[in-house]
């Protein structure tokens, strides 16, 4: 009980139900109202999905890319600036 009790109070955790029911609600009504079929809504959301995680996916790899390119560089760095390196 406690846990739903601070599910229910954290703000973060109200703002993602009420927009959930605000998306929720949202389908309902274009299914309803403008005819379309549950098909396009799913396969729209498995779309919507997949590019989510490819761009998360990418993201990944492009901080990887700069962590070990700013890792590379950070011996260089010291040489431009005057510093010998102590290895």
């Amino acid at each position: 009980m406690n846990l739903l009790r601070r599910l229910y109070f954290d703000p973060l955790m109200r703002r993602f139900l009420v927009a959930s029911l605000c998306a929720g609600a949202f389908v309902w009504v274009a299914v309803d109202s403008f005819n379309v079929e549950i098909k396009v809504v799913v396969e729209f959301f498995v779309l919507s999905i997949a590019m989510v995680a490819g761009l998360i996916g990418l993201a990944s790899l492009y901080a990887l890319f700069m962590y070990l390119l700013r890792k590379g560089t950070a011996r260089g760095s010291r040489a431009l600036a005057g510093r010998p390196d102590k290895d």
